[in-house]
């Protein structure tokens, strides 16, 4: 998600790293094409883990951001499988060099 959006924390080394996935996304896709190589990437937002737990419960350093989230809660690790599986699919054949947003609509406003 930190790549399509600028965070409102003071982040810029980390949201420049996820851009660069976006970027590398796009040129792995336009330099193994040819070899019938897709590449695509999952884009996460904010997911509730272990890692995570702390910083959003109420009082913690990012408690403040669920007020951002049109879905008003954080994405759960399992919410990505589907995306996993549709792309490890041959249902995704023609999908390449394309980086997917699942981040609860968060990146809307």
């Amino acid at each position: 998600m930190s790549t399509f959006i600028a965070n409102t924390e003071a982040q810029s080394a980390y949201n420049t790293s996820k851009a660069a996935v976006a970027m590398m996304t796009k040129t792995m896709t336009s330099e193994w094409i040819g070899d019938n190589i897709r590449v695509n990437a999952i884009a996460p937002g904010y997911m509730k883990t272990e890692m995570t737990k702390l910083i959003f419960e109420l009082g913690g350093e990012l408690a403040h951001v669920l007020d951002m989230f049109p879905m008003k809660c954080l994405g759960e690790p399992h919410e990505l499988g589907g995306l996993a599986i549709y792309l490890a699919s041959e249902a995704s054949s023609f999908v390449t060099g394309s980086s997917f947003i699942v981040d609860g609509g968060y990146t809307i406003w």
